[in-house]
């Protein structure tokens, strides 16, 4: 940080009388939320060289209508089940029955793929508001990881899966004869 204090700023490029048309390697005068930009420093620049911004080039992020979901766990053998869209782009639901031991385990497969793993950050998370992490295929064994829900056998547990524009979340609502039933 003290080495980016020190460097000077972004160099400017004047090219005509026109300040619109000159150049300079700062951030986009037209940034977006969302938009990224690498700074690269290296021992071997001076101390006042000029920060230079790159701007990361990346898949534009989509609102993801295009891709599906399946929700994954011992309640269906481990083999996908794929969620509805709901009524919000990016939602996607399922309404299962909890099993007899009590606790629903699932996580989410992108397009079905196996290779395309959607899970918490931590094992048996219990947490609506835990980080979501993936799609990936390999995460150090933390693609095993599973949202963990516990719910009386037979009990319908609604689980909605937000993923549009760079945002995530996890959702479950428990259900006794179609009623909800306030969670912990």
């Amino acid at each position: 940080l003290r080495k980016l204090q020190k460097m000077s700023p972004p160099e400017v490029r004047v090219n005509g009388a026109d300040p619109s048309e000159w150049e300079w390697d700062g951030p986009d005068v037209s940034l977006k939320p969302g938009d990224k930009y690498t700074i690269t420093l290296s021992p071997h620049d001076a101390p006042d060289a000029p920060i230079r911004f790159v701007k990361e080039e990346g898949d534009p992020v989509g609102d993801g209508e295009d891709d599906y979901y399946t929700i994954v766990g011992a309640f269906n053998d481990w083999e996908g089940d794929r969620m509805e869209d709901g009524l919000v782009t990016g939602l996607r639901t399922l309404t299962l029955d909890a099993p007899g031991g009590g606790t629903l385990d699932f996580r989410f497969l992108k397009n079905g793929e196996e290779d395309q793993v959607i899970y918490p950050a931590t094992d048996k998370c219990t947490s609506r508001s835990a980080p979501v992490l993936g799609p990936v295929a390999e995460d150090m064994g933390r693609e095993k990881n599973v949202w963990s829900v516990k719910a009386e056998a037979g009990q319908s547990v609604k689980i909605d899966l937000f993923i549009c524009r760079g945002r995530r979340s996890v959702m479950w609502t428990i259900f006794q004869n179609e009623h909800f039933l306030p969670s912990e």
